[in-house]
């Protein structure tokens, strides 16, 4: 854990804020990671509340991981094309697909997309990567436990 990260994207510290994240919380982005982490957890509490209440908890926290990763109107883009072919926009598991489709013209093209191209597959491996780390967290801790 570097609180001094930054990514090759321009993210800062523990959290990995993207600049005008940072900026949307009133926090600079050389502060301590106490206020890094204070942001990080603001954004979290945003992101929620930008989404349907009625989106099932399991599925939720992907939306919420994957919006936190490439930003919430790429998801929301991604719903809309699951919504126009017939999907649940609501299953993160159509919505997942359409992130990753989001590379291609046919995609991020149509009418219904407004925040243009993404790399969603990227999006939709940090969503796995983070939930891998939680259970593996979590089966040590239960082993603590013990």
């Amino acid at each position: 854990f570097n609180p001094n990260a930054r990514s090759w994207a321009g993210a800062y510290g523990l959290m990995q804020l993207m600049p005008s994240v940072l900026d949307q919380f009133g926090i600079d982005t050389l502060a301590s990671p106490e206020k890094n982490i204070e942001a990080g957890i603001k954004l979290i509490a945003y992101l929620d509340q930008q989404f349907d209440p009625s989106i099932p908890k399991d599925d939720r926290i992907k939306f919420i991981l994957a919006a936190y990763n490439i930003g919430l109107g790429h998801v929301w883009d991604a719903q809309r094309l699951a919504e126009k072919y017939g999907q649940d926009p609501k299953k993160w598991d159509n919505v997942e697909y359409f992130l990753i489709q989001k590379k291609y013209p046919r995609y991020y093209l149509d009418p219904v997309v407004k925040n243009g191209a993404c790399k969603g597959d990227l999006a939709v491996q940090y969503v796995k990567d983070v939930l891998h780390l939680y259970h593996h967290y979590s089966n040590i801790i239960a082993s603590l436990e013990k």
